[in-house]
C-alpha cells in the first residue's frame, strides 16, 4: 500500500517502536489562515528495534531525513536502524547540555521538568544548529527522535509548531499525549521502570511553562529563533515547507 497518500492523525502503525506521530493537521493562527501539512515532520521515539516492515512503512510514508537528538553515547549504544538504509539521510545533533548517557530512571527531590526544558531551549547554539540543519534538509518526510520521543523530541516539535503559530492549547496537547502512548508499550515500561519515575510524565503544564516562557521572554517563537541566530530566510523556508493556506 502507498502510504504517501494516507494521513495518520495518531500513531503510525509500527511494531518496533511507539509514539511516532505526524505533525500535520494543526491550524496556524496567522493573518492568512494556514494548516500544517502531513508527511513533512514526524516525531518519534527511538528506532533501534524497528522491524523491516516498519522500515518499509516509514519509507512508504515518505521519510527521507532522520535527525537523532540523542547524545553520541546513546546513539552508539542503541543505533538508529534507519542510519544505513538506502534513501535515508541520517544525522545526529545531541540536544543535551552535557553529552552523556541520560539516566532517565532517576531524579532527585528537586526535580523540575519545565526548568530542565527551559535550560535546553536556552542552549541556543544547539537549537541554532538543529533548526538550520532542518532548514537545509527538507527533501521529503523529516523524522526527528530521541529515546522516548517525549522530551528532546517534544521540545523540537513545540518549536516547529510554535514557529508556525499553532495555538498554545494544540502545542500542549501534542506534547501531553506522549505518556499515553508510552504506557501502551509494555517493553518500554519494563525496561525503564517508568512506574517509578515521574520523568516519564508529559503533563500539559510542563509544556505550558515552556510556551509561556518563550512568549513572555521573546514575544514569539519566531523572535526566539532569531535570537538564537537563525536567519529569517531559514525560518520562512521551514514555514513554507511545513504549512499551506486553508
Amino acid at each position: 500500500m502507498d502510504l504517501s497518500k494516507i494521513n495518520f492523525s495518531g500513531e503510525l502503525p509500527l511494531e518496533g517502536t511507539n509514539n511516532v506521530r505526524d505533525l500535520g493537521g494543526y491550524c496556524c493562527h496567522t493573518d492568512t489562515p494556514r494548516v500544517t501539512r502531513y508527511h513533512k515532520f514526524i516525531r518519534s521515539a527511538g528506532l533501534t528495534y524497528i522491524t523491516n516492515k516498519d522500515i518499509d512503512i516509514l519509507l512508504s510514508y515518505g521519510v527521507k531525513d532522520v535527525l537523532d537528538l540523542r547524545s553520541q553515547e546513546e546513539a552508539a549504544i542503541q543505533p538508529n536502524k534507519l542510519k544505513d538504509v538506502e534513501g535515508i539521510n541520517y544525522y545526529n545533533i545531541p540536544l543535551s547540555i552535557v553529552d552523556m548517557v541520560a539516566d532517565i530512571t532517576k531524579e532527585d527531590k528537586n526535580f523540575n521538568m519545565p526548568e530542565g526544558y527551559i535550560k535546553r531551549i536556552e542552549h541556543k547554539e544547539i537549537i541554532k544548529g538543529i533548526i538550520e540543519y532542518i532548514a537545509n534538509n527538507l527533501h521529503g518526510g523529516f523524522l526527528f527522535h530521541c529515546t522516548a520521543g517525549k522530551d528532546r523530541t517534544g521540545l523540537i516539535a513545540s518549536i516547529l509548531l510554535g514557529l508556525c503559530e499553532v495555538s498554545r492549547g494544540d502545542i500542549k496537547a501534542n506534547y501531553e499525549v506522549s505518556h499515553t502512548y508510552m504506557r501502551e508499550n509494555d517493553d518500554f515500561m519494563k525496561a525503564y521502570e517508568t512506574g517509578k519515575s515521574k520523568v516519564f510524565l508529559s503533563k500539559a503544564r510542563y509544556m505550558e511553562c515552556v510556551y509561556d516562557y518563550v512568549i513572555n521572554t521573546y514575544g514569539s517563537y519566531r523572535n526566539y529563533l532569531m535570537d538564537c541566530g537563525i536567519q529569517e530566510t531559514d525560518l520562512d523556508k521551514i514555514i513554507e515547507y511545513f504549512t499551506e493556506e486553508i
